[in-house]
């Protein structure tokens, strides 16, 4: 559970999430060869394929398997349902963590977790330090606003919400596009992505020997090395 960038959250939880290879074999030139990869082509492009099920009774279970694979994600965390989060949300602070306006989306049913997940995954890869902490210093006051007209729930706070949810989706759409996880780009987030990511990257120029401290401890987190 993430708190203010100034100040600690409270008890948070680790999930080790465990990826279990399918075991399968292939007769070649008359001796069994284990199958350790399978893959699938989509769009003309080769996929691995990471689990495999069938269904059994009416329910999904997974295919038998001969081994445990670790996958490290900090990305991955959340509740056993999928959730992005293990606990309840607080009222305090600026959001569940570095992508704050999407966290907020996400907590309130308007952004899914997947896309939570492979934004946060981009930002930490491909975003340079200035970049998140000029976004960092407009987005935290602005979640706040979202959850103060989340509540008042006026035209214009409707109006408000429904457009910082559309751009929001778009450049979502965009990233998991250049993520590999969508096959079609999206116009509109390439727009939200040229506008946000050079404003924020402008914002953070100037203010960044100012506040850089005071979001240290998200750049614990979300820092890529990148200048």
């Amino acid at each position: 559970m993430g708190g203010s960038p100034s100040s600690s959250g409270a008890d948070g939880k680790a999930v080790v999430v465990f990826n279990i290879g399918v075991q399968a074999q292939a007769k070649i030139g008359g001796t069994w060869k284990s199958i350790n990869d399978a893959y699938t082509k989509v769009s003309g492009t080769w996929k691995k394929i990471t689990a495999g099920y069938v269904k059994v009774g009416g329910a999904w279970k997974a295919l038998f398997n001969s081994g445990i694979e670790f996958t490290e994600t900090a990305a991955g965390f959340g509740d056993a349902q999928g959730g992005s989060s293990s606990g309840t949300p607080g009222s305090g602070g600026g959001g569940g963590g570095g992508r704050v306006i999407c966290t907020w989306l996400n907590l309130n049913d308007m952004f899914s977790s997947e896309d939570l997940q492979t934004d946060t995954e981009f930002s930490v890869k491909y975003l340079g330090k200035t970049l998140k902490i000029g976004y960092w210093f407009w987005a935290v006051p602005f979640v706040r606003y979202l959850m103060r007209a989340h509540k008042r729930q006026n035209t214009w706070d409707r109006i408000v919400i429904e457009a910082t949810r559309m751009f929001a989706q778009a450049r979502a759409n965009e990233i998991a596009y250049k993520m590999g996880k969508r096959h079609r780009p999206d116009w509109t987030g390439k727009l939200a992505r040229f506008f946000g990511e050079g404003l924020c990257w402008t914002v953070g120029l100037i203010v960044r020997p100012f506040v850089e401290k005071k979001f240290a401890q998200w750049l614990k987190i979300y820092d890529n090395n990148l200048s």
